[in-house]
């Protein structure tokens, strides 16, 4: 019991704390006070796929919407203003209480460490503030793990090349150079980073035997010969008429994370019809949809690597206040405007016989219905979508596009006569 009454005791300090931080927020405005951590990320959710269709990329593609997202969380509890209506209306979280937003962000790490289950997966948010602006004190114990000062007038460069390293560092050295040359000047004031890194072992893994040579049709006329993966198992397994294509799940050791590959059943423009009619509802129903098939399953060994600068993206979405350079984050610092760079993104992908290892940065119940049951050819040979997924909540943590598939420098292209 007294540990109960410490506990609520210090749920109404923290609100208290942050309630008065956001107490200037339009009185008039109707706040929802009742927030779950799931609808916290189904809210991240409808972000990945509007970013994801805002991209609109012709090349593979691969991101973390999910660590997008969470910087921009950041970003949002600091913003006043148009900024802040803006990022409410991009990140999906309009009509609630900022206090709770505060909350639900603050609990993340230990929301999805309670959860994840996998070798390796981690989560971090940082702030580099110019080192003579400081954030107001109703702030600090909250964002105290994420908060770095750093001196970007003295020597932009130096200052560069220490957040590189620090993100080098969380990514376990996969994203380097996140912010490239002449990213960060003297007039820099604030960057946010989030970086999430993730290793996952399959629960059904591939045996590197069974790894044969197989043809990959990026176009009606031209193909590659890749590292085609092979095994046969029982996989949850779908076809989507709403998102004409057909999916299957794999699962990562601990089932707490899986890789959803969707594969177009247009071959020359699939991936294009798939991005242009997903929305949140036709992904759930195609996630409900999953039922186990014993299935026959090819699919190419890739790696990718994506750098994304998203001011544009972004400013399409709606935050048209990136574009000048001068966003109101007045909430960090009150007395002054901070002028804000734009928002850098990199992420990396490798996928193999033994599972994922996935990195980004950032500046199932089945249907037990009556169902076939020969075993069907599952075969991933022309480009397709996947993202990864955690299981409890449905947050998407990564989406990629693969339309050439590239594993090694020794993949050759060819084109059909």
């Amino acid at each position: 019991m007294t540990s109960i009454k410490i506990y609520l005791l210090l749920t109404l300090c923290w609100t208290g704390v942050f309630a008065h931080c956001f107490r200037d927020k339009d009185p008039s405005a109707k706040q929802n006070t009742i927030y779950s951590m799931n609808d916290f990320l189904t809210a991240s959710n409808r972000f990945s796929i509007r970013l994801f269709q805002s991209l609109n990329t012709t090349q593979d593609t691969f991101f973390s919407p999910f660590s997008i997202w969470s910087s921009l969380i950041i970003v949002y509890l600091g913003s006043k203003g148009t900024t802040e209506k803006e990022l409410e209306a991009v990140t999906g979280i309009q009509g609630i209480d900022k206090t709770l937003v505060a909350h639900r962000y603050n609990s993340l790490k230990t929301w999805f460490a309670s959860r994840i289950k996998v070798s390796s997966f981690s989560l971090v948010n940082n702030l580099f503030f110019q080192k003579d602006i400081k954030v107001r004190p109703c702030l600090t114990p909250f964002l105290r793990e994420d908060l770095t000062y750093i001196d970007f007038k003295r020597n932009p460069e130096l200052a560069r090349i220490a957040v590189n390293f620090l993100i080098q560092k969380q990514t376990k050295d996969k994203i380097k150079e996140i912010l490239p040359q002449n990213s960060i000047n003297a007039f820099t004031e604030l960057i946010v980073t989030s970086t999430m890194y993730f290793k996952g072992v399959w629960l059904q893994p591939f045996l590197p035997q069974s790894t044969k040579p197989g043809l990959f049709f990026t176009s009606h006329f031209e193909y590659l010969l890749v590292d085609m993966m092979i095994t046969r198992d029982t996989f949850p397994f779908t076809i989507s008429d709403e998102l004409q294509c057909t999916a299957i799940e794999l699962s990562y050791v601990g089932r707490s994370l899986t890789m959803v590959v969707m594969l177009p059943k247009n071959k020359a423009h699939g991936v294009q019809i798939l991005i242009s009619s997903l929305t949140l509802p036709r992904l759930n129903n195609l996630m409900e949809d999953m039922f186990p098939r014993e299935i026959v399953l090819a699919l190419p060994k890739f790696q990718l690597e994506d750098s994304l600068q998203l001011s544009s993206t972004l400013q399409k979405m709606g935050l048209r206040d990136i574009g000048t350079g001068h966003m109101n984050l007045t909430g960090f610092n009150k007395d002054q405007m901070l002028q804000f760079n734009g928002i850098y993104h990199k992420a990396r992908v490798s996928v193999d016989e033994q599972g994922t290892e996935a990195t980004a940065a950032t500046a199932t119940a089945f249907n037990r219905q009556s169902r076939p049951t020969r075993i069907l050819d599952f075969i991933v040979d022309r480009p397709f979508v996947f993202f990864i997924r955690e299981n409890h909540s449905q947050a998407i943590l990564f989406i990629g596009v693969v339309r050439n598939p590239k594993y090694s420098s020794t993949i050759s292209r060819y084109i059909l006569d």
